[in-house]
């Protein structure tokens, strides 16, 4: 209802009355009249940051991480850390870097190293020439066997199979017709699982390396071996399947066609058909190429390919499986996406299946059994996966292009825990949400730390979190966006490109860019303030297409983002950056403006005029000149108010030579007339800096209220006379 007007008309000094924005906690506003907006709101916020204590101040710049990468986009970023190494890795061009030493280089190149591990595959059978119905009980410590080729050595592995599970013994002793295996001993207490006859086995022969202080490049097809006692065996002389051979860390299955012997051993290994794996390349420059991490390994895939993977040497690539399983089991083709969840690589996002979830063995992204290893989300109803994002207490949460689940991972459900393939069928699937789901996949992220919140692009272009959604549907609605406030800004998203936005927590700020307008990359970056609970405006001079992190030292990570123009920036917030160094406040040199445009000041009341008297700005270390722009009831000519800079003398800082002036306090109160503005409703207050760190803590403003106007002339009625 509207208010009661006071119109003080017999009164003769009018009462000072008090309007101000004491913080600026509150964020910014926009999709919304300036004038209804909460007092610690702004109607626009440009390239500022905020404290917890409500202070605006100018976001921290950037620096360039080494030189241009490539003429593309950068498709994808990780950081690799492991015991033995620790650098940022970055995809441009189709092809993977790592950043070292100042600089970027191409790594997964292919090839193979002197002295690299090589493993030999011998298949056989289990023969049980007495009472073959019979099979060996648990506790058996020699198995006859046959169609093997070649000789065993002791302390090679035996490897005998039970359902999904496989068990490896050491070899203890060996028979021997002819030249080739005829039966193995284990050691004490013997075999776990009860073993029948003509059981497949698999002997792995071990302490083998590459023998060539000139490494292998890739595509080479034969390589000298030493360390191997007796000889490997080729399909030709076992009428059948050959030996395999299988490069520690390559993890491709080579097929031996081949060999040589000195004294008896082999020491040359040829494969004819599988040569060494070749360079990492992918075949779509502009494909979001997606990493995950897991047993000191770095995994991608590209969505149209294999998925690869990196030791920190080898390019490896799992298309052939597990050795053991001789490529029976493979890892899924043009997966889209890859996670590390509950020891597991997880794959999804294909095409050609897309409701599909695919799971490696545990701890063994190598072996990836489609039978019993995967599920299909939502009954094929035809709503494509866009993303996985690990959750809390082992849930997966599971993104559709238009509806979102939650996968329960506890192994605990599984009825029978026995038997492991019964696993992934025994995990829950629960249905969320079928009235939107994530169209910008790589928006989907985990906010807040260990089981906190999912944000996400919604399918509605708003950000929508998770648990508001959950909490909702258990009404029966749909909860309100966290985007409301800025949606006329996300409004301006070019929707055909909408899926090449990006987002990352970091340091209680959930950032969003988005390509704005006619823009395909994002052009954009929104700041969510997790803290307060409300954005921070909008960021430019950023044109991020993925992010990272990296520790610089011990305990110290800062951000990295991947940019369009095959660029890394890093990101100087969390990396010390001296605050009175005009490049902190700079993104590789290029100066950051900032703006604050603040709420509508009524001074309490919406309709009576008003004449200003002063405002009062309150800065803490502050180095930026502003200018201060007058918006007076919307006014396309706003009246200056003035330019001044924000601060005193810059503190001392250690060492500095004498003699010296003492600072003054780097708190600073500026007060400018608002009287000279004659006469309005509502009040704005646009402050921008073209350079340098503005820090504002508070806005205070007096004036009067003056009589209300009864009636716009031009609109008075002509009587006649």
């Amino acid at each position: 209802m509207p208010q009661q007007v006071q119109l003080n008309l017999e009164q003769m000094d009018d009462p000072v009355i008090g309007d101000g924005t004491p913080s600026f906690i509150g964020g910014q506003v926009s999709n919304d009249q300036a004038n209804l907006i909460a007092e610690t709101e702004s109607a626009s916020l440009l390239n500022c940051d905020r404290t917890r204590i409500g202070k605006a101040t100018t976001r921290k710049g950037s620096i360039k991480l080494g030189g241009t990468i490539g003429s593309g986009i950068i498709q994808g970023q990780a950081f690799y850390w492991t015991k033995d190494y620790q650098y940022p890795v970055a995809a441009c061009d189709g092809k993977i870097y790592k950043y070292e030493s100042g600089a970027w280089t191409q790594i997964a190149t292919g090839g193979a190293f002197d002295n690299d591990e090589i493993e030999i595959v011998k298949a056989g059978k289990i023969n049980k020439t007495t009472a073959p119905s019979t099979p060996y009980p648990i506790g058996t410590t020699t198995f006859t066997v046959d169609t093997f080729v070649g000789q065993v050595a002791v302390g090679d592995k035996l490897l005998l199979w039970q359902r999904d599970k496989y068990f490896e013994y050491d070899i203890t002793a060996f028979g021997v017709t002819g030249v080739n295996v005829t039966s193995i001993t284990i050691g004490d207490p013997g075999s776990v699982v009860v073993v029948y006859d003509n059981d497949m086995v698999v002997v792995k022969r071990i302490n083998g390396k590459i023998n060539n202080p000139s490494n292998y490049p890739a595509g080479a097809t034969t390589i000298a071996v030493d360390g191997l006692s007796g000889q490997v065996a080729s399909a030709a002389e076992t009428g059948s399947q050959g030996d395999w051979l299988r490069i520690i860390g390559e993890e491709i299955l080579h097929a031996i066609t081949g060999h040589s012997e000195t004294g008896g051993n082999t020491t040359s290994i040829e494969f004819a058909g599988t040569p060494i794996q070749g360079a990492y390349v992918s075949s779509d420059p502009t494909a979001a190429i997606m990493f995950a991490k897991g047993v000191d390994k770095l995994f991608w895939t590209d969505g149209i390919g294999d998925i690869y993977s990196w030791d920190g040497k080898h390019t490896g690539n799992l298309k052939n499986g597990n050795i053991w399983d001789q490529g029976q089991y493979p890892a899924p083709k043009a997966a889209k996406i890859v996670v590390w969840f509950q020891n597991r690589l997880i794959a999804s996002g294909i095409a050609s299946e897309p409701d599909a979830i695919y799971y490696s063995d545990i701890r063994d992204p190598s072996r990836w059994d489609k039978n019993f290893n995967s599920h299909r989300i939502g009954g094929g109803e035809s709503d494509p996966i866009s993303m996985l994002v690990p959750w809390m207490d082992q849930n997966l949460a599971v993104f559709k292009q238009n509806s979102v689940y939650v996968v329960n991972m506890d192994p605990r459900q599984n009825p029978t825990p026995e038997d492991p393939t019964a696993l992934v069928s025994s995990f829950a699937v629960k249905l969320i949400t079928k009235y939107v789901g994530c169209a910008a996949p790589r928006t989907a992220v985990q906010v807040g730390g260990e089981g906190g919140d999912i944000f996400f692009m919604a399918s509605d272009r708003q950000v929508r979190s998770l648990r508001r959604t959950i909490a909702a549907e258990s009404q029966q609605e749909l909860g309100q966006a966290l985007s409301l406030p800025i949606k006329d800004l996300l409004d301006r998203m070019n929707t055909a490109y909408m899926h090449h936005s990006v987002a990352v927590y970091w340091n209680d700020r959930y950032l969003l860019s988005v390509p704005l307008d006619s823009a395909q990359y994002p052009t954009a970056t929104f700041p969510f303030y997790t803290a307060a609970g409300n954005w921070s405006g909008i960021w430019s001079g950023w044109h991020p297409t993925s992010f990272s992190g990296r520790e610089v030292s011990e305990g110290v990570q800062v951000l990295l983002f991947g940019q369009s123009d095959g660029t890394v920036f890093q990101w100087l917030e969390d990396t010390g950056a001296d605050e009175l160094l005009e490049a902190t406040y700079q993104d590789n040199g290029v100066d950051i403006p900032t703006t604050i445009v603040t709420r509508g000041y009524t001074f309490g009341d919406l309709y009576v005029l008003k004449t200003g008297l002063n405002v009062e700005f309150e800065f803490t270390d502050s180095l930026a000149f502003i200018t201060v722009v007058a918006i007076l009831d919307q006014s396309t000519q706003p009246g200056v108010i003035g330019s001044f800079a924000t601060t005193s003398l810059k503190p001392l800082i250690l060492p500095f030579i004498l003699p010296a002036t003492l600072p003054i306090a780097v708190f600073l109160r500026e007060q400018k007339d608002l009287h000279r503005l004659g006469q309005f409703r509502e009040i704005q207050l646009n402050i921008s800096s073209e350079k340098g760190k503005l820090s504002m803590r508070s806005i205070k403003l007096m004036g009067f209220h003056d009589t209300v106007q009864l009636q716009t002339l031009r609109n008075t009625p002509v009587f006649a006379e």
